[in-house]
């Protein structure tokens, strides 16, 4: 008699993220548990929470904006975008997320929940003035967040926004990776040390940095204008893990692809 043995999906693959996001066993406190990015930067977490939204949610969203989000998992953001816009779309790859985000938000009129395919999103074209996501994109592999990055420049509307929260790791780490992941959870361990500057292979990132995140965010006739890692009047608040959040927008035909 043969056993088959079954194989975990590849890390970042859409597979991997059903399975590893789409139980109920990751969502303790609606996310509120994942406290690291604080930790990191010496900070309370509810204080860090709150320096999140004040600086990259707040002023982007407003009576007269259609928000997208993607991978709202079970609302960790969107309760401070829900009822401040004048649509909110919700899109998830998981459907367990988008069950529970209907049972928060589900009051709200405004507010469409959304299962996608975990590279495109099912809304019209130039229908979004400002796309926000925190905590999926350092979890998809360079191939989907691309795909993505191609639907930003159709569902924005020309100048709409998009602040996207990813892995930074820096530039010549991702030369390595061929080697690297070749190695099993020994080259992991080496690549999360050398990209992230610690020796635990924790946090699940993809391999991206800032350079190729705009740089692929440009093919698509987008403009990343600013990547922030620390901020605050005394840049008192971070990220864990090398990560990033990248700020841009959809460009018009002339300022994106001209001189």
């Amino acid at each position: 008699m043969h056993t088959t043995l079954k194989r975990s999906a590849p890390p970042g693959s859409l597979q991997w993220n059903r399975e590893k996001w789409g139980g109920r066993a990751p969502w303790d406190q609606c996310g509120d548990n994942w406290t690291f990015h604080a930790e990191s930067c010496g900070q309370p977490y509810a204080l860090w929470k709150q320096a999140v939204v004040d600086a990259f949610v707040s002023p982007y969203i407003g009576p007269d904006v259609d928000v997208l989000e993607i991978g709202p998992g079970q609302g960790r953001w969107s309760e401070f975008i829900v009822g401040r816009a004048k649509s909110v779309t919700l899109v998830d790859l998981n459907a367990t997320c988008i069950d529970v985000c209907r049972d928060r938000f589900g009051r709200h009129d405004e507010v469409a929940f959304i299962v996608n395919d975990g590279h495109s999103l099912p809304v019209d074209d130039a229908s979004i003035d400002v796309i926000w996501s925190f905590g999926s994109f350092v979890h998809f592999d360079q191939r989907d967040v691309d795909a993505y990055l191609g639907e930003f420049r159709r569902v924005l509307r020309p100048g709409g926004r998009f602040l996207i929260h990813h892995a930074g790791w820096p530039e010549w780490s991702l030369h390595i990776v061929p080697v690297t992941r070749h190695s099993g959870r020994p080259g992991r361990v080496l690549q999360h040390r050398l990209a992230q500057g610690r020796w635990r292979p924790g946090g699940d990132r993809m391999a991206m940095s800032p350079k190729l995140f705009a740089s692929r965010a440009h093919t698509h006739g987008l403009l990343v204008d600013e990547q922030v890692r620390r901020w605050g009047a005394d840049h008192e608040f971070g990220l864990a893990f090398n990560d990033i959040i990248s700020i841009g927008s959809r460009q018009t035909e002339t300022s994106a692809w001209g001189p």
